[in-house]
């Protein structure tokens, strides 16, 4: 019988370069394993919102056979805190080899928790852990195939997501892939994000994430004529192309720049032979979820499963509730000068 190295859960692991490259291995070989389990993109989570971090994982003959990343968020004024295996993306759960090697890790994430006495651990699956975990399910997240070429997906698509695209041609917008300067995409997003009521995360993680990544970042931008009025930041990552976060020109919104963007993208993702298109999770119902739908992609629930410790209940940080619409309005009407330093600030402390 092989036997199971115990668990590690340093929370400096990621400075040793010999274990880096063996999480990466694992991440990269396992069907699992996704962008936000990377080692690049977990350190650049950590580094620019101070969150700790720990990466959990068991080992078996020297290779690592599990894992399950999870970070320390603290609550805002310091009254509480969380373990969540991603505070700023759509899923990044337990990757292992099998069933057994899940219960433990997750035993281990439980052990972690009362160490350091947090309210709550959030796993944010794509594959829905086995147990008994509480569960909310109001996130999918739209990953297309890529590999019948972007013809077939042209003719997949419902007319309506067709004639978008062709109106924002005819419009004169054109899109360069991989040529926006960040820091114009960074503007864009962030004035977005005001008109939305949502603080933005800090141009720094941008930045690191451009530099971890090198030239599998993509910052997109749509123009007409001399203006920026959409952009697009993007990665690759194995074999899927990751459109993160976008900003657009609410002037230009009826010229349909987003939908001839996403399209470009996934003409450029079958041209470079990709075999995913991450359109980016959204929450049921919104304005996101039915643009993405409309596509006629195939949405896939994100199951957010928690075990409880401290908190008798799953947190509540959905939209709707009457302190979030509040936030939104008086957000909406911040000057963007105080919107740029003070959401950062914050964000670090938004996980929904």
């Amino acid at each position: 019988m092989n036997k199971i190295i115990e668990v590690k859960k340093q929370v400096d692991q990621f400075s040793d370069s010999d274990f880096v490259a063996k999480w990466d291995e694992f991440v990269r070989n396992s069907s699992e394993g996704s962008l936000w389990h990377s080692s690049s993109f977990l350190k650049c989570i950590a580094s620019n919102f101070g969150y700790s971090l720990y990466p959990l994982y068991k080992e078996k003959e020297g290779e690592i056979v599990a894992a399950l990343p999870l970070f320390s968020v603290p609550g805002l004024l310091g009254k509480s805190s969380k373990l969540i295996s991603i505070p700023v993306s759509s899923w990044c759960g337990v990757i292992s080899d099998s069933e057994p090697l899940e219960v433990e890790i997750i035993e281990e994430a439980r052990n972690l928790a009362s160490q350091i006495e947090t309210d709550y651990i959030e796993y944010r699956q794509i594959r829905a852990l086995g147990g008994n975990h509480a569960q909310k399910s109001t996130y999918v997240t739209f990953l297309y195939d890529l590999t019948e070429g972007s013809e077939s997906i042209w003719n997949s698509m419902n007319r309506k997501t067709r004639g978008s695209i062709r109106k924002a041609e005819k419009s004169n917008l054109k899109v360069n892939i991989a040529e926006c300067p960040l820091e114009d995409f960074y503007n864009l997003y962030v004035l977005r994000l005001r008109d939305l009521g949502s603080p933005a995360y800090p141009y720094d993680l941008f930045a690191s994430l451009k530099t971890a990544f090198g030239n599998d970042v993509l910052v997109t931008s749509v123009t007409k004529e001399d203006t920026l009025v959409s952009a697009c930041f993007s990665i690759k990552y194995k074999d899927t192309l990751h459109a993160l976060l976008a900003g657009v020109d609410k002037r230009y919104l009826s010229l349909n720049p987003y939908s001839l963007m996403y399209w470009k993208l996934i003409e450029f993702a079958c041209s470079n032979s990709l075999k995913w298109f991450d359109f980016g999770r959204s929450r049921i119902g919104t304005g996101s979820y039915n643009f993405k739908k409309n596509w006629g992609f195939p949405s896939t629930t994100l199951h957010y499963q928690y075990d409880l410790m401290k908190a008798r209940e799953i947190p509540n940080l959905e939209s709707g509730t009457t302190i979030t619409k509040l936030f939104r309005l008086i957000w909406r009407m911040l000057p963007l000068g105080l919107v740029k330093w003070l959401g950062p600030k914050l964000r670090k402390y938004i996980v929904a």
